[in-house]
């Protein structure tokens, strides 16, 4: 491989006629000939063009493209062989059989056309110059090998950086981008296939276990009534009157509070009041992790007891990314109870995963001895394992967490447990990979830190920024990566340079795309698929 390269790049069409022989009658010829490319008559225009001029290639790349506009793929396809044969160092003969080998999904095929080094003038050793539909169009085809057989996209994303910086308005580049959400949503559709075929998940459904009713509590203090009228935006003067409040009227208010969210389930899901929304449950949840009452865990843990659609009504992304605080903050002295809840039946997924979540963080911060967390870890598969035709307890996305926490604690002495769980497709592969895959994964990153704990006030404010334009500033910035493709591309000399790539990014907090119902960054971040 080469360490840099000594070409330029130049949009001047006298490159062309130099290259390829044509002159400015036979170029004026070729772009009459574009504009009637969909039209039938042009087949035969072009044949009589070619049997004229047979040394200039674009007369048949013309009527390649002449036979898919009109639909007839497979003598655009015989046309492009003939091409290739008839002119085997014209770049775009030499394209379009490695763009038919990609359709073939025969990725290794396509480096005896591109070239093992990918890069143009290796291809070509005596040129100096080449024009800009050149590269544009050999390093889109760059571009689509890459994103279909590096599982780290890094490459990939400089030579999209580069087309950009030539033309970033071009469909060259617009097709290219396009391709690759093409090409990636077909892998996600057929991992989902999969998940949807072997994974399991426990299947919870509601329970009236309270009265069905369709009044409103009265509570001791009206300003607990404030709370079905306001979201995360609250007056945190609001807030802390509540906690100024005895103990125990703060319990009795959130149990009332709880209470109603289960009497009035369907009730609120009907939407039968304007003035109320569902966002009261977050707020007792938040108000209950605040007291620093650790018998108040009780009610946080009846709330993570209810079924998927009433968490997902009623706190939805608040469960994977808030809910650990509270309980963090609340079942330090009574951590056993948290591996109980982990061995309950009739649990959602994410409600353990959330569990999880503080038991981990419990280690980072040193409140947990990590050996015995691996211990109950190491349990906890072994029941699962035994349980794995219960489905009222088995759920792959549990395992997935269990597993992706001893991975990164590197605890190999239980890799075979996780090779026997991933042999009976009790593991969500969507969620962490393949078993080699997480090898690898371990490999690549180092064990996480402890998270921030925050006050009441400061998760308000950061669930108010959710949906906001904002990025985290948390995301690896992969700029300083170090590979061939940066060091070969250094030295081109561009005509123009244009603004680095800013298109619309799927956010951290998003729900995945994948169809997990996780966050994007608790899902599919790492495994650079979008």
């Amino acid at each position: 491989m080469h360490s840099k390269h000594n070409y330029k790049i130049t949009n001047h069409p006298a490159l062309m006629d130099e290259v390829y022989g044509t002159t400015p009658a036979i170029r004026e010829i070729l772009s009459v000939n574009y504009t009637l490319l969909n039209q039938k008559k042009i087949i035969d225009k072009l044949l009589n063009d070619i049997e004229k001029y047979p040394t200039i290639p674009q007369f048949k790349q013309q009527l390649a493209t002449a036979y898919i506009v009109q639909k007839l793929p497979k003598k655009a396809a015989d046309c492009n062989l003939w091409m290739y044969k008839e002119h085997p160092t014209y770049l775009y003969a030499i394209l379009n059989e490695a763009t038919h080998k990609y359709n073939q999904k025969d990725y290794a095929g396509m480096l005896q056309y591109l070239g093992p080094d990918l890069q143009l003038d290796v291809l070509y050793p005596n040129r100096t110059t080449f024009h800009k539909a050149e590269v544009m169009n050999y390093l889109s085809v760059c571009a689509m090998y890459l994103n279909a057989t590096q599982p780290d996209n890094t490459q990939q994303d400089i030579i999209l950086d580069i087309m950009e910086q030539i033309d970033e308005g071009s469909d060259v580049f617009m097709k290219t981008i396009d391709e690759i959400e093409r090409f990636n949503e077909e892998i996600i559709e057929q991992k989902m296939e999969y998940f949807r075929e072997y994974e399991k998940s426990v299947k919870t459904t509601f329970v009236q276990s309270i009265p069905k009713t369709n009044k409103p509590p009265i509570f001791e203090s009206a300003i607990f009534t404030e709370l079905y009228t306001v979201a995360a935006d609250i007056d945190f003067d609001t807030i802390k009157q509540l906690l100024l409040l005895p103990p125990e009227e703060i319990t009795a208010a959130c149990q009332q509070i709880i209470n109603d969210s289960i009497a009035r389930f369907h009730y609120f899901l009907d939407d039968n009041d304007e003035e109320e929304n569902n966002f009261f449950v977050i707020h007792a949840l938040l108000i209950l992790g605040e007291t620093a009452n650790e018998q108040n865990l009780d009610l946080v843990l009846q709330i993570l007891h209810q079924c998927e659609d009433y968490l997902q009504f009623y706190i939805n992304d608040v469960l994977t990314e808030i809910a650990w605080q509270p309980i963090f903050k609340l079942a330090k002295n009574s951590i056993p109870l948290l591996f109980e809840f982990l061995r309950k039946n009739n649990i959602y997924g994410f409600s353990k995963t959330t569990i999880l979540q503080v038991l981990e963080e419990y280690v980072r911060h040193k409140i947990l001895d990590k050996e015995i967390l691996i211990k109950e870890y190491e349990s906890l598969l072994l029941f699962f394992y035994e349980n794995k035709n219960d489905l009222s307890i088995i759920d792959s996305l549990v395992v997935a967490d269990i597993i992706a926490y001893l991975v990164e604690l590197n605890a190999v002495q239980h890799y075979p447990l996780i090779e026997k769980m991933y042999a009976e497709n009790l593991v969500s592969v969507i969620m962490i990979g393949t078993f080699d895959e997480i090898i690898h994964y371990k490999q690549k990153y180092p064990p996480a830190g402890p998270a921030e704990l925050k006050t009441i006030y400061e998760i308000y404010n950061e669930i108010c920024e959710w949906g906001s334009d904002e990025e985290d500033d948390d995301e690896e910035d992969n700029d300083d990566e170090n590979d061939y493709f940066k060091n070969n591309y250094k030295d081109v000399d561009y005509e123009e340079t244009l603004p680095i790539r800013t298109e619309a990014k799927i956010g951290r907090n998003d729900t995945c795309p994948c169809g997990s119902g996780n966050k994007f960054k608790k899902c599919c971040l790492d495994k650079n698929i979008y």
